[in-house]
């Protein structure tokens, strides 16, 4: 099936869209030699750069003429690697796309397309009906429920609480930063879990352990992963076994590195091949993300599709220490990890700055009852990023009540590199 599908977004994509004419061509890559995902390492990756400077290029002829063009949906990404994608959907494409995962979340889940959620954005999610303040929307006739996620102090998260009892929603689709500040919020006044919730969804963000921890503990309810984004929707989907498997008939995904094909369960770069975005095909296309490829053969659930493992850090985020080469920052919650798992997981939440090569700062948000001192994490942290290769540094350990995600993408950033790279 995955296969057929492949062979029909190649054909429509080198027939009807201008940058995959001129990329099959220039590269002598006949479309139909392309009929798995196999041979998908014939044609060249697709980069966020190649989309802003021909984002003309990139949307197929059929859409562009009325009447096709009557039923586009533009979404922006957030930002996230510093370079913003307008991304073009058909409508009935991006309804198709989501099929697989609604399959999903209602079959395990009990949670339908018209079940009422709530979710926090930079802005709404959609541009249908909608009431109240403009931190607090109500939109889709009702269905959800959208909540401004920046500044989320003390007062916000109250109300929010208070909108979120009375909007009665059967599940939340998020982002765990974000989940996570809310959890704790109902834990440390000792609230009572808003009893409509039945299912959590995270998304956007990299899922650290004591994250989902802090969320199950608090709403009790099933707290899934999803993988998934603007430029392609669902791209995988946790099962009951903590395993993240692809949703194969939506998106085809390799691992390389380096440009090159690497064994299974070995860490590279994402390139995901979407199978239903006709209006604006995604063939080979570098999200920015690191991962691995994992066989489902011994997954108790069953899922066929194999199993994806993404890791913290996108590609881009790297350190720069001066005699080394460039080190991802996934190293910092490598380290943040370790010390929790020795000591009971007194870290709630974590953000690395470096200041320049040989000096960085970082925060630290603690749980209210430690049994270890700040001494004690400072050199602990040290220590373990001693251990990590990162030695003979200035590390300027402080700590705070709370880490807001970014202004800018509404994401938490667990590494902000501000060296002149």
């Amino acid at each position: 099936m995955s296969n057929l599908l492949l062979q029909n977004i190649i054909k429509h994509a080198y027939d009807t869209v201008p940058y995959y004419k001129q990329i099959f061509d220039k590269a002598g890559v006949n479309p139909e030699t392309i009929n798995s995902a196999d041979d998908l390492k014939k044609l060249p990756v697709l980069t966020k750069d190649d989309i802003q400077e021909a984002p003309g290029k990139l949307i197929s002829k059929n859409y562009l003429a009325y009447p096709n063009c009557e039923h586009l949906t533009v979404q922006r990404t957030s930002g996230s690697t510093g370079r913003i994608v307008k991304v073009y959907w058909a409508n009935e494409d991006y309804t198709r796309s989501l099929f697989y995962l609604w399959n999903i979340r209602e079959r395990k889940y009990g949670i339908s397309p018209s079940s009422k959620f709530c979710s926090f954005h930079l802005s709404p999610v959609s541009t249908g009906d909608e009431s109240g303040q403009q931190d607090i929307k109500i939109l889709n006739s009702g269905r959800v429920l959208s909540l401004n996620k920046l500044e989320l102090n003390e007062s916000r998260l109250k109300a929010y609480y208070q909108h979120i009892l009375e909007f009665e929603p059967q599940w939340l689709f998020v982002q765990p930063s974000i989940c996570y500040l809310f959890a704790s919020f109902i834990r440390e006044n000792n609230l009572k879990t808003p009893p409509s919730i039945k299912y959590i969804e995270l998304t956007g963000e990299y899922l650290f352990e004591h994250y989902r921890n802090e969320i199950q503990d608090a709403f009790k309810v099933p707290v899934i992963n999803m993988y998934g984004s603007i430029e392609t929707n669902g791209i995988a989907i946790e099962c009951s076994h903590g395993h993240l498997h692809c949703l194969s008939k939506n998106v085809i995904v390799e691992i390389f590195k380096d440009g090159q094909p690497i064994k299974p369960e070995e860490e590279g770069e994402i390139y995901l091949t979407c199978l239903t975005n006709y209006a604006m095909p995604f063939i080979r296309y570098a999200i920015g993300d690191r991962g691995a490829l994992f066989n489902s053969k011994t997954c108790p659930c069953g899922n066929k599709n194999p199993i994806l493992k993404v890791f913290a850090g996108r590609v881009s985020d790297y350190v720069t220490v001066k005699g080394k080469s460039p080190i991802n920052a996934f190293i910092f919650s490598r380290a943040v990890e370790n010390v929790n798992s020795r000591h009971d997981y007194p870290i709630k939440q974590f953000q690395v700055i470096q200041q320049s090569y040989e000096h960085f700062t970082v925060w630290l948000v603690l749980k209210d009852k430690i049994h270890i001192s700040t001494e004690d994490i400072t050199q602990q942290f040290i220590k373990e990023m001693n251990f990590l290769g990162l030695c003979n540094l200035n590390w300027d350990v402080r700590f705070t009540n709370k880490i807001l995600p970014s202004p800018a993408t509404g994401k938490l950033q667990f590494f902000v590199n501000n060296t002149d790279i």
